[in-house]
């Protein structure tokens, strides 16, 4: 499925720490390698275990974060809304993912969350809208 990349683009890509010192045209260069995703709610946008190739930043929407426990418990580690991101560390250090992440159901308010979860989500819809950068890209 094809959408635009919103204004706010480089805005959502300045604001991941591992970007902020880049220079206006580098800047440019990861905005323009990135690639618009959407989730459906419920959808897995990766598996614990799987391969760490890409990060995403939330344009709009929820991503829950979750593992499991010692005896297999399901246990959920945050809630990500707009403007987090997440898979930046298997994408730096090559190593499988650490949690599965999720599309989560549209609310009217954003979950409270543990971790980087921006308080600021807008979580209308039926979809979560991504920005996907690979380790491929240019």
């Amino acid at each position: 499925m094809q959408f635009n990349l919103s204004l706010s683009a480089s805005q959502l890509f300045r604001s991941v720490r591992l970007f902020e010192h880049l220079t206006p045209e580098e800047l440019t260069a990861v905005v323009r390698a990135a690639q618009p995703r959407r989730l459906a709610a419920g959808e897995l946008l990766f598996a614990k275990s799987g391969p760490g190739d890409g990060m995403f930043i939330v344009e709009r929407g929820e991503l829950s974060v979750t593992t499991e426990g010692a005896h297999g418990e399901h246990l959920t580690l945050a809630y990500l809304g707009n403007g987090a991101f997440v898979g930046e560390m298997s994408l730096l250090d090559g190593a499988p993912r650490s949690a599965s992440v999720e599309a989560v159901a549209a609310r009217a308010k954003p979950r409270s969350a543990t971790r980087r979860a921006n308080s600021s989500c807008r979580c209308g819809g039926s979809d979560v809208a991504l920005l996907e950068h690979t380790s491929d890209a240019a």
